[in-house]
């Protein structure tokens, strides 16, 4: 889902009540606390100053928070993997097994990990709104069948276009939109919505154009 800036509060709102559960008057119990994790893009100064910004609202209002850098999408899912928000032996990490890119010792700490967590909300800095994020932060029931918690992605990303898979992934991901889409950045499938690499869509237009041509 999108949030335009006048939205934001909301976004933030849902953040908090992730980490800490419902608030009630009538509930004089502790609330539940969870963590945030935030993982920023290394190369952005943008990314370093809205983590800056986040964490000192998280500290305000009582939130623990972890601070990672994270550099492209399989870094992503690997760190995810690592702390328990992703179930093991899942579809999203199988494309991965075949290309070794040499980071093994993250590959370990997924494998040994244990799929509890006490991560509630994961904010990605100015990384993940052209990815797939669906595939990776999925709804209630199917993160309640698989054993895993379930975890919402808040996206604060200046890379256009957005991937659609993510704006029509309910509330599970939640995009930050600082400004009016371009035509040029009119949403996008990206690697479409079932998740595949390769779009045939194109594949087909090109077929197309060669008959016409002919």
């Amino acid at each position: 889902m999108i949030l335009e800036r006048d939205q934001w509060h909301l976004g933030y709102a849902s953040l908090l009540r992730d980490c800490r559960g419902p608030s009630s008057s009538h509930d004089t119990s502790s609330p539940h606390i969870g963590r945030a994790l935030l993982l920023v893009h290394p190369d952005s100064t943008d990314a370093l100053a809205t983590s800056r910004i986040l964490s000192y609202m998280l500290r305000a209002d009582g939130v623990p928070y972890q601070i990672r850098p994270c550099l492209g999408f399989e870094r992503l899912k690997l760190i995810l993997g690592s702390v328990g928000c992703l179930p093991k032996n899942d579809d999203t990490n199988n494309d991965d097994n075949n290309n070794d890119n040499g980071d093994n010792l993250v590959e370990d700490e997924y494998n040994n990990s244990t799929t509890t967590s006490d991560i509630k909300a994961v904010v990605l800095i100015n990384m993940g709104a052209n990815r797939n994020l669906s595939k990776l932060f999925l709804d209630h029931h199917h993160t309640t069948n698989n054993h895993t918690p379930a975890v919402r992605a808040y996206v604060f990303d200046n890379h256009r276009p957005y991937h659609l898979s993510n704006i029509h992934s309910g509330k599970n991901v939640v995009l930050f939109n600082d400004r009016p889409f371009e035509e040029e950045e009119i949403v996008s499938d990206g690697d479409n919505l079932s998740g595949d690499e390769s779009s045939t869509s194109s594949e087909e237009s090109d077929d197309d154009d060669d008959s016409s041509e002919e």
